[in-house]
Parts: structure tokens; C-alpha cells; sequence
């Protein structure tokens, strides 16, 4: 397992296969085997994350919101509670 820092608070685990994104000590997102799941309410109309975290998540998916959006409504993108 590799820890790596992004920024303050924003860190990307990487073990094998698996790419964890934390910020605030919150799982935000895991990349594994090539498939996204994202934390359940990360980007509904009530979502709570700074602007800073959700930087750092775009940066992490390689997106941005109105991709991420499409990817959950067409279910490409997974939603959990992670």
C-alpha cells in the first residue's frame, strides 16, 4: 500500500488494483479494476464538500461534475456508501 499526498487533507491509497481517494479522512471516491464508485450523496443538490475536496476529486477521476453527473444517471459511475 502507497499513500499518496495531494494536498492538505487530500490523499489518493493505492493497493494494487485499488485507487482510494480520502479527503478529511472521508472515502470520496475508489477507482478498482478500471471501475468508479463514488460516496453515496458526493454530488446531489444537498452535497456539503468544499470546493477544495471536490478539486482534488476531479483531479483523482480524471472529470469534472456535469461527466460525473451523466456517469451516475447512465450508470457507468457507481454510487455507495463507502
Amino acid at each position: 500500500m502507497k499513500l499518496e499526498h495531494l494536498a492538505n487533507n487530500q490523499v489518493i491509497v493505492h493497493d494494487g488494483n485499488k485507487h482510494t481517494f480520502v479527503s478529511y479522512s472521508t472515502t470520496m471516491a475508489v477507482i478498482e479494476n478500471g471501475h468508479v464508485t463514488l460516496r453515496t450523496g458526493a454530488f446531489d443538490d444537498k452535497s456539503v464538500y468544499s470546493h477544495t475536496t471536490c478539486k482534488w476529486l476531479y483531479k483523482f477521476l480524471g472529470s469534472d461534475r456535469k461527466t460525473l453527473m451523466q456517469g451516475i444517471k447512465d450508470g457507468t459511475i457507481a454510487v455507495a456508501d463507502l
